[in-house]
């Protein structure tokens, strides 16, 4: 008949033993689960690469006759001459650095803005174009206003545009909101974004154009002219 202290150790290697079975059959079950994420997340890596690879072939394959556009100027009309943005000669400060101020073409609410700008087409014949025409706030910052949408054909090379467009009423409507601020001037830019469509109506690449900046004097012209 075994002793206790037999009996004892007998029930200790059973319970070693039996730890050391719940042991291994955990082992396979981790290395299971670890062998899925590590196929799952190499399966992601492989898909996103083949997304990112598709969309750089869409983009560098895109349709492009537009190009892109030089910066249109905004000029004003004085005494019959134009006034484009100038710049004014360099002021030595006290510390001995210097600055050149711009100044800018001015408008009246009654005047036109005047721009003008180059837009090229490469192909061999007519583009239709579709875009949308903004004004944008310099001074004081803030405002974007999309006043007008519209397209046409454009043909083929490259044309240099001379444009004379009214402030438009919504425009007008933010100036007199300035206005009752104290702000008798303001500060804008004309941009766009311009965009190639196909006769089935496929898209091609939008380019945006901008101009540069002038001042708007909040009131009619003085002089009637």
């Amino acid at each position: 008949m075994p002793t206790a202290d037999e009996i004892a150790e007998e029930h200790e290697q059973e319970e070693l033993e039996l730890q050391t079975e719940i042991k291994r059959s955990h082992v396979p079950t981790h290395r299971r689960v670890f062998e899925k994420v590590a196929l799952g997340i190499i399966a992601f890596a492989i898909l996103l690469a083949g997304v990112i690879g598709a969309l750089m072939y869409q983009t560098a394959t895109r349709w492009d006759p537009l190009g892109d556009y030089p910066v249109q100027v905004a000029y004003a009309v004085v005494n019959g001459e134009r006034q484009p943005p100038t710049r004014s000669p360099l002021i030595q400060q006290p510390n001995g650095s210097t600055f050149a101020s711009v100044v800018l073409p001015t408008f009246y609410l009654d005047d036109k803005i005047r721009t003008t700008g180059i837009k090229c087409t490469e192909t061999t014949s007519e583009v239709l174009v579709s875009g949308v025409l903004t004004w944008v706030s310099d001074l004081p910052p803030g405002q974007i206003i999309e006043v007008a949408r519209g397209g046409g054909p454009r043909g083929p090379g490259c044309i240099t545009y001379e444009f004379a467009n009214p402030i438009p009423p919504v425009v007008l409507e933010t100036i007199e909101e300035l206005s009752k601020d104290g702000l008798m001037e303001s500060e804008w830019h004309l941009t766009g974004t311009e965009t190639p469509v196909k006769p089935d109506g496929t898209t091609g690449e939008p380019r945006t154009w901008t101009t540069t900046a002038f001042r708007v004097v909040h009131m009619e012209r003085p002089d009637g002219r």
